[in-house]
């Protein structure tokens, strides 16, 4: 009747040795991954809770110039209250630049780190983000 039809077909199981497929790009922890327009001049910022000793990946691509600072809260706090220029933020890492730009950091100290992502052109900057921070 039906020759080629085996108990499989109809009740199939995974194999014993497979591994469950993982529901986040990242291997544990949590992580971003987000593409954003900036407009000339505007700037995105992302805030990580981090514990001494835990690291922080960050990367920025974009098709125009574009700046990226790892910095403290409080840091970020004063330079924001001071209204001064991107330039005078006092970072832990800096890169400027077009493609892509990363940013690999272990928290020394636990606390509240920034990373500010800035077009620094004229023009509207496509931006693609991925971070993780891993536990």
């Amino acid at each position: 009747m039906f020759h080629d039809l085996h108990w499989q077909d109809l009740f199939p199981q995974e194999h014993p040795n497979a591994q469950p497929a993982s529901a986040s790009p990242f291997p544990e922890g949590e992580g971003i991954v987000e593409v954003d327009m900036l407009a000339p001049g505007a700037r995105v910022v992302y805030s990580f809770e981090i514990r001494r000793g835990e690291p922080l990946h960050f990367g920025a691509w974009s098709n125009r110039r574009i700046a990226i600072a790892l910095t403290t809260f409080a840091e970020f706090e004063r330079w924001t209250d001071s209204a001064e220029p991107f330039q005078e933020l006092r970072s832990l890492q800096r890169h400027v630049g077009r493609l892509p730009k990363k940013i690999r950091f272990r928290a020394g100290r636990s606390g509240c780190y920034q990373v500010v992502v800035m077009n620094l052109t004229n023009r509207r900057a496509k931006v693609i983000v991925e971070a993780q921070s891993l536990t």
